[in-house]
């Protein structure tokens, strides 16, 4: 960092490898850099371990395994301490180690440089809760004893800590400069755990135990339409085998905080209204629109290939097909043509329906409607090839006509 007045201070979470080794190298070298080791217990608990141990006026986070550019941290201060603010917020590029940077403006609903009170300004109740791209004066901090909920799972605890700064900051100031660099290609990342499916609605049931007990009454129906957007983002994340279950508790939360009249419709938005009543009112017809995996794995008893779940398990259903059926004739259909080296296996494209203006040849494999096909029910592997929102209609109609191999695919 650019600054000279930091301290470093470096949370070992019970690392089995050579971490702390490394870590103790750069300690030696210098003296801001101060290094807690500790056993395993977790990103929330080893948080508030680096807070508790913090002695400077303002406190920054940064994630393992994100960067901050040199000048973050200097540049922040001076804002920060010019207005006096609890909190400065900045935008951040999210970066790859194959695609480099990309600027993300998170921030554009908010006046740039304006102080101002979040609990009166709906737009930063919508910015996701990005906690390492800020500075946050440890005084306030510790006054509201705002902290990171230790749960089990390490996953979305930066969310009730970022509504509580939201919900307590009294004087906070968004910037349009990106310092933080954000890793997006860590799989370890994703959420295929079965003990982090339910972790989000921990994460809430402390944001609202919060809101109650500073009574922040008028900010009940922003924090309910937030939680609906997370939980969402949730449940389109995690693995598919128990988006079921998840939906199912989401249901009904959200059908009693609406009973009670918690949820204020003038806060939503039309699609998110319209979503909330379809969840509540038939939340099986929603999971079937949305979880193609499932249907492939439970209906139709085989594989699925999509983000590589299952991939190998299709490869080999394909080796051993004595027929093969390409459901689609798009450009999903043909890149999948081109995948073959040996085409005599491919009985041919299918289509619910053709019509005068559908090719009946494609690089010289048939086109057929999918009826024609029926006598190969048995016997034949169907290919699914087309974006995954489009594939529901035509896996009922393979159940209509008997298809039991089936593997559906969302990306060549």
């Amino acid at each position: 960092q650019t600054s000279s007045k930091w301290k470093l201070i470096i949370v070992n979470d019970g690392s089995t490898d050579n971490s702390l080794q490394i870590l103790e190298e750069f300690a030696i070298c210098d003296s801001r850099i101060k290094i807690i080791s500790k056993d395993n217990s977790g990103y929330g608990d080893s948080m508030n371990v680096g807070i508790a141990n913090a002695q400077g006026e303002y406190i920054g986070i940064v994630e393992s395994d994100d960067y901050a550019l040199g000048d973050m941290f200097a540049n922040l201060y001076l804002i920060i301490k010019e207005k006096e603010a609890d909190v400065i917020k900045s935008n951040y590029y999210s970066f790859s180690e194959k695609l480099g940077r990309k600027y993300e403006e998170i921030l554009s609903k908010i006046p740039y440089y304006d102080v101002f009170c979040p609990c009166n300004n709906e737009d930063i109740w919508s910015v996701t809760p990005s906690i390492w791209s800020a500075l946050y004066r440890r005084e306030f901090l510790e006054k509201q004893k705002i902290l990171f909920h230790t749960s089990e799972g390490a996953s979305y605890q930066d969310v009730s800590f970022w509504f509580k700064v939201l919900l307590s900051a009294e004087r906070m100031i968004c910037v349009p400069e990106a310092y933080l660099c954000y890793r997006c290609d860590n799989e370890n990342s994703s959420v295929k755990s079965s003990k982090k499916v339910f972790c989000i609605m921990e994460e809430f049931d402390v944001i609202k135990k919060y809101v109650r007990e500073r009574c922040f009454d008028s900010m009940f129906p922003i924090v309910l339409r937030e939680q609906f957007i997370h939980y969402i983002g949730n449940y389109l994340r995690v693995d598919s085998l128990y988006q079921y279950a998840f939906l199912e508790k989401m249901k009904e939360e959200l059908k009693k905080e609406k009973e009670q009249g918690h949820i204020v419709q003038k806060f939503w938005s039309e699609d998110n209204w319209r979503l909330l009543q379809l969840i509540i009112q038939d939340s099986n017809a929603y999971f079937e629109s949305t979880n193609i995996d499932y249907l492939n794995k439970y209906i139709f008893k085989e594989y699925t290939v999509n983000y590589k779940l299952s991939e190998l398990g299709a490869e080999k259903l394909i080796e051993n097909a004595e027929k093969i059926i390409i459901y689609g004739a798009g450009i999903y259909g043909t890149r999948l043509l081109d995948r073959f080296s040996d085409k005599s296996r491919i009985l041919g494209f299918a289509v619910t329906k053709l019509d005068d203006n559908a090719p009946k040849y494609i690089q010289g494999v048939s086109v057929y409607e999918i009826k024609e096909l029926r006598e190969y029910n048995a016997k034949a592997v169907v290919i699914v090839a087309m974006k995954k929102v489009a594939q529901l209609p035509v896996l009922k109609i393979l159940k209509k006509y008997g298809f039991n191999l089936v593997i559906s695919i969302d990306r060549i």
